[in-house]
């Protein structure tokens, strides 16, 4: 049986940090995926992550094709 553990909503929003810099493990996935589904507020806050962190590296892309050095 594949039961993730159980997560709460804090962990939930490290887990979606932590998955920018880094893959997350199978057990980190699956926990976090089960929490989303099952919690609306995480939910919907995973939806606003994707699109922050789309327009971040849309950013720091044209930025990059800009010749700016940082």
């Amino acid at each position: 049986m594949n039961t993730a553990p159980k997560i709460t909503c804090r962990d939930t929003t490290w887990l979606v940090s932590e998955s920018q810099d880094r893959p997350l493990t199978e057990s980190e996935s699956r926990a976090l995926e089960q929490h989303i589904a099952e919690c609306p507020l995480c939910s919907k806050a995973s939806v606003q992550f994707q699109v922050l962190f789309r327009q971040l590296r849309t950013y720091f892309d044209r930025e990059a094709s800009n010749g700016d050095p940082s």
